[in-house]
């Protein structure tokens, strides 16, 4: 008798998407390997569901159902559709090709996510919980990460960049610490807003995040900072140390989490996990030395001190003189700006080729093929295979059209994360300011991560635009939920 495997339904998906997206959660950081096979699993699944419950025979009428998903998903398509044009008429390379479908699974993740966390019944007090979840295993994986660097300064011959798990590199890190800092702060505004103010007594918050933010800096900078290089014990001791007030505060901050009743925002074992991984996050985006990320969470700090808390903006103005003034890496790097411009290979010339590609090739070169510009000038490093500039960048692999799409996708996901926050803030209801909360910082994450990629490529990187990808996938499903309530009222 033949028996039919069992039919994936919305339940038995959100289920099994919980838990993936669970674990994409905190190895997206840490491991290239497994990214890709979480990434795989989880598209595999949505299809079948998909295929499952008839959605794929008319997704024209979805999308004509849900105006939110339209919104996003008109832009990206159009984008993906002069991606393919210029892949199929410029260089032509199959590598291209591949690029090609690997960039079409990457941007079915915003919906994927989006199907995980929009079920039927879900209730915003647990898509509040979902996501508060999901933002804390990344900033587990986040700081593991900033560990994993910490350890590799202090301690260079181990290589462990070339383990088996591939880890991300430094650029892709400062990328991935730039997206992070956003869930950062949002679960920092939101025990702030469950709680009104921090717990009453901070000291022991504060200090645990000191102290792992300083022995961390001492251990991987004392050769950059002018102090004696501390003995191979000592170090390892510090890096201990880090790693076992990291795993307890984590333990402790996350007990509160039961099936999906997941956070009591207000419990000091939550707030010190945030500080903890909030300081080891800081010191990886410190010691990557790059200017990119560093301008992006400037950004982001800015804008959503602007919106609701004047307090953090100023404590973020005076940390950054404060660093600045306290560590000459950082001015090293901040006062060689226009040095670094203008050096042979530097973004000038790349940039200037990368003008030049576009005159000769409107359409587009195709997928991953703005190397091409080391064969209209050899002498740019090997090393550079892109022109450091997002808007540029992709111009020259999708064509005009394709940048000016591009922009119009950007700005749509601007206009939808930030009018939904101008939306829920001024309800009643309190998750509804909750969730307000994530908007904004989600959203100011996504402008802070394409002003950075003004000089660098960093929607290029796989694994950063993983972690955006997540976010919009959050924008997508908070604001659904109160598109789908207004209807019903």
């Amino acid at each position: 008798m033949r028996q039919h495997l069992p039919r994936l339904t919305e339940e038995r998906f959100g289920t099994l998407g919980h838990y993936l997206l669970a674990t994409l959660s905190v190895v997206t950081p840490l491991s290239i390997a497994a990214i890709d096979t979480c990434l795989v699993i989880l598209t595999l699944a949505w299809l079948g569901f998909l295929c499952s419950t008839g959605r794929l025979k008319s997704p024209a009428r979805v999308l004509q159902q849900n105006p939110v998903i339209a919104s996003i998903a008109t832009p990206m398509l159009v984008w993906f559709l002069f991606s393919t044009i210029a892949t199929c008429i410029g260089l032509g390379s199959m590598n291209s090709v591949f690029e090609l479908v690997k960039v079409a699974i990457y941007l079915s993740v915003p919906f994927v996510v989006y199907q995980i966390l929009s079920a039927p019944d879900i209730k915003p007090q647990e898509l509040l919980g979902r996501i508060s979840f999901y933002c804390c295993l990344l900033l587990i994986g986040q700081a593991l990460a900033a560990l994993h660097s910490v350890i590799e300064l202090s301690f260079p011959e181990l290589l462990l960049s070339k383990s088996a798990l591939k880890p991300p590199g430094p650029v892709t890190e400062a990328g991935q610490v730039l997206l992070v800092f956003g869930a950062l702060i949002f679960l920092l505004l939101l025990t702030r807003f469950e709680q009104r103010k921090l717990e009453r007594r901070p000291v022991i918050g504060l200090g645990i995040g000191l102290y792992c933010a300083v022995t961390g800096l001492v251990c991987a900078w004392a050769h950059l900072l002018n102090i004696p290089a501390l003995p191979r014990a000592v170090k390892l001791i510090f890096i201990l140390s880090i790693l076992v007030i990291f795993a307890y505060t984590s333990y402790k901050g996350l007990a509160a989490f039961r099936a999906f009743d997941f956070a009591k925002y207000s419990n000091p074992w939550f707030q010190r996990f945030i500080i903890t991984a909030g300081s080891l996050i800081a010191l990886a985006l410190l010691i990557n030395l790059k200017r990119g990320p560093w301008l992006g969470v400037f950004i982001l700090i800015m804008l959503v001190s602007f919106a609701v808390s004047r307090r953090l903006g100023i404590g973020a103005l005076l940390t950054s003189l404060l660093v600045l003034v306290a560590f000459n890496p950082v001015q090293d790097r901040l006062f060689q700006v226009s040095d670094h411009f203008s050096i042979a290979g530097g973004r000038k010339s790349m940039w200037s080729l990368g003008l030049e590609i576009i005159q000769r090739y409107p359409l587009g070169l195709g997928v991953r093929n703005a190397k091409f510009m080391r064969e209209l000038d050899p002498t740019l490093p090997e090393a550079h295979r892109h022109l450091h500039n997002n808007i540029l960048n992709i111009a020259a692999e999708s064509g005009i059209m394709g940048s000016l799409v591009f922009i119009w996708w950007m700005f749509a996901i601007f206009k939808l994360g930030f009018s939904g926050f101008s939306k829920l803030r001024n309800m009643d209801d309190q998750t509804a300011k909750s969730l307000a909360l994530c908007l904004l910082a989600l959203t100011a994450t996504l402008v802070g991560w394409q002003v950075a990629g003004l000089a660098e490529y960093n929607y290029g990187d796989g694994e950063v635009r993983m972690i955006a990808f997540y976010y919009l996938g959050y924008i997508l499903a908070i604001t659904s939920i109160y598109s789908r309530h207004e209807k019903q009222v």
